[in-house]
């Protein structure tokens, strides 16, 4: 699997945990009430995964390749 491969798939992983704060959120809107385990396992992960693993390899490793190529930061 390529670098870019990766970072695509982890994308889709990342929509799909917004998403889910998405309904959960609008769930609470409409008086369900909200899953407080659930919000905070998924902001956790945003924090953890997408802001402290997957922005880093794009910053070191990917924008710095695109850079190199030419591409504007």
């Amino acid at each position: 699997m390529r670098p870019t491969e990766i970072l695509t798939a982890e994308h889709r992983v990342i929509e799909r945990v917004l998403e889910c704060l998405d309904r959960m959120a609008d769930g609470a809107a409409k008086g369900a009430g909200l899953d407080l385990q659930s919000a905070a396992e998924a902001l956790e992960f945003l924090r953890t995964f997408a802001d402290g693993c997957h922005h880093g390899k794009e910053e070191r490793h990917l924008f710095e390749s695109l850079a190199a190529k030419g591409w504007p930061r």
